[in-house]
């Protein structure tokens, strides 16, 4: 589990991992890409991204930041995972 801020102008760089993974957003919008499909999310939005799914996030505006809380769940046999590292 982490929290963790994305600052206006910045932005999530595409990467995967071999579990779930769920946003919570805690405050703020963002344009969340899973696959080839870009949504925006905002406030109280729960995201699901699907174990190896390539996912991205950005905020709306290059002047203010989202905040998410994100979590995962394993799946059997997906051995450790750094999820500092991209």
């Amino acid at each position: 589990m982490s929290e963790f801020e994305v600052a206006g102008g910045g932005y999530v760089d595409p990467h995967h991992h071999p579990t779930h993974e769920f946003y919570y957003v805690t405050s703020g919008r963002g344009l969340m890409t899973i696959g080839d499909e870009t949504r925006e999310i905002g406030q109280g939005d729960l995201v699901h991204i699907p174990p190896d799914a390539i996912h991205s996030l950005r905020p709306v505006s290059d002047h203010a930041a989202i905040h998410c809380f994100c979590f995962a769940v394993g799946v059997p046999d997906a051995g450790p995972v750094n999820y500092t590292e991209h």
